[in-house]
């Protein structure tokens, strides 16, 4: 059954992330943005990467890109790098209005350095980069 992941397979590491604190967020953003979240939709759409084998098969393949809009704080976008085995780049975006896109560099910024100091790899996260989605 392609729906059901394998016995073997491990859970996806979403624990190594964390946001940058409210100060932070308060410091970079307006109240204009919704860049603070994390979004149910983000922890699902995780949730069935994880789970699922036909999902995870797709996103594994050697070369794949993968492009998350509205990243808000980087999570999912952090995931899929840190987890999917041979895709290629993993690319988050946000609008710069209101800070957001400064926020999403600053938690991804942040994160590779705690992955690197914790002695994760890092080079996973080199497919991982940030740029400005214009939602206009």
């Amino acid at each position: 059954d392609v729906a059901a992941a394998d016995d073997d397979d491990e859970a996806w590491d979403t624990a190594s992330f964390a946001c940058a604190t409210m100060d932070d967020y308060m410091a970079i953003t307006t109240r204009a943005t919704t860049g603070h979240c994390l979004w149910n939709a983000a922890r699902a759409l995780c949730a069935f990467l994880e789970r699922d084998a036909g999902a995870r098969a797709a996103i594994d393949r050697t070369g794949v890109r993968a492009l998350e809009l509205g990243s808000g704080v980087g999570w999912l976008a952090f995931a899929v790098a840190m987890n999917a085995r041979d895709a290629g780049a993993v690319r988050a975006t946000e609008t710069a209005q209101g800070g957001a896109l400064t926020w999403l560099e600053l938690n991804i910024e942040r994160n590779v350095e705690r992955v690197r100091l914790s002695g994760g790899n890092v080079e996973k996260l080199g497919r991982l980069s940030c740029g400005e989605f214009d939602w206009d």
